[in-house]
């Protein structure tokens, strides 16, 4: 068991969720060091994992706007993967987020609006991972009966690999 697939596919077939007693391991065997203050693997800095949740939601929000909601090429991918980039420079300009809390800088992140382009292109493109976890925020314990709090399990913001897969 090294990814979150793997660890989707035990919970499942087990159907194990509710009593599963070791939820944080495997969450720390899944991303090596364990999810940062996101729920995402921890990154060299604080800055790459706000940079990540940044991605990691506006390419979300981009997916949402397609009919397929997965990249259809692998030139449009780089193009707002590009776009997102500058966006983040731009954002770490005018923005101060630096001091606030984790609910706090998604907020900002979600506040910022990128204006995404409009093209038609193929529906789908072939990727490698995947795995099924929802997200949404909280500070409570997780629903799903793990042990460990919703933002480092049911509700931390999804990987660019997952959200690519179609996995919101």
């Amino acid at each position: 068991m090294g990814n979150v697939k793997d660890i989707y596919e035990h919970r499942k077939k087990c159907n194990c969720s509710r009593n599963y007693e070791n939820a944080l391991d495997l969450i720390e065997e899944a991303f090596g060091r364990g999810p940062n203050e996101y729920g995402m693997p921890v990154q060299k800095s604080s800055k790459k994992d706000d940079e990540a949740a940044f991605t990691a939601i506006h390419v979300m929000r981009y997916l949402y706007t397609k009919k397929s909601g997965k990249f259809g090429t692998l030139a449009e991918r780089d193009m707002i993967f590009e776009l997102i980039s500058e966006a983040w420079s731009d954002f770490l300009e005018r923005v101060e987020y630096v001091r606030l809390s984790t609910p706090g800088k998604i907020s900002k992140f979600r506040e910022y609006v990128i204006f995404f382009p409009t093209f038609t292109v193929p529906d789908s493109i072939e990727t490698e991972e995947s795995g099924v976890i929802y997200a949404d925020f909280g500070s409570d314990l997780c629903a799903c009966g793990s042990g460990l709090s919703y933002i480092q399990c049911c509700g931390r913001i999804k990987t660019i690999a997952e959200i690519e897969n179609g996995i919101f």
